[in-house]
């Protein structure tokens, strides 16, 4: 079973040379007009099952060996239905209806391979989204877009053994954990 940190850590292999630019995008969405009890994540710790990779063409499907880091991700609500979730960096979700269908503010990390000799820009954006079935347990998908701006993309592609764009959906259960 891989983790939560395994699973994130894996979009930043693109870009882990060279300086990073952090963007986030903006999420929409709110309560469905339905207004009865909305199914809201407890607050704390919550662990990740085994994940299903469902499209993979950035080859980020490698047989999953384990970090042996701690496996846990942080869900603090920051209002009655936005949440932060704090793994390998903060995202900003929100409650989208009252089901506990929540959408994740996209991470884009871009790196510039100019000051390495290459006329390239790579760009991985990581985005979450998912479904609380109860308070304690849900389901996420994690959506990894890698592409690439500049006349040497093919190269650092080549090089990296990938063929740019490409893209991963992984799905997997989360629980709380305490």
């Amino acid at each position: 079973m891989r983790n939560w940190i395994t699973i994130l850590g894996l979009s930043l292999t693109l870009t882990a040379c060279g300086d990073k630019d952090d963007d986030t995008g903006g999420g929409d969405g709110g309560d469905d007009g339905h207004g009865d009890h909305m199914i809201t994540p407890t607050e704390g710790e919550w662990g990740s099952g085994e994940e299903t990779v469902v499209a993979d063409t950035c080859d980020f499907d490698d047989g999953g060996e384990d970090s042996g880091e701690d496996d846990n991700a942080v869900i603090t609500m920051t209002g009655e239905d936005t949440f932060n979730l704090s793994i390998d960096g903060d995202y900003s979700c929100t409650l989208t209806d009252h089901m506990g269908t929540f959408d994740c503010d996209a991470h884009v990390d871009e790196t510039d391979f100019s000051s390495d000799g290459y006329d390239a820009l790579i760009s991985v954006s990581v985005k979450i989204a998912g479904q609380f079935s109860s308070s304690t347990e849900g389901a996420v998908n994690l959506t990894i877009d890698a592409s690439c701006e500049g006349g040497d993309c093919d190269t650092l592609a080549d090089l990296a053994g990938l063929t740019l764009p490409c893209g991963t959906q992984i799905e997997f259960d989360v629980f709380h954990a305490g």
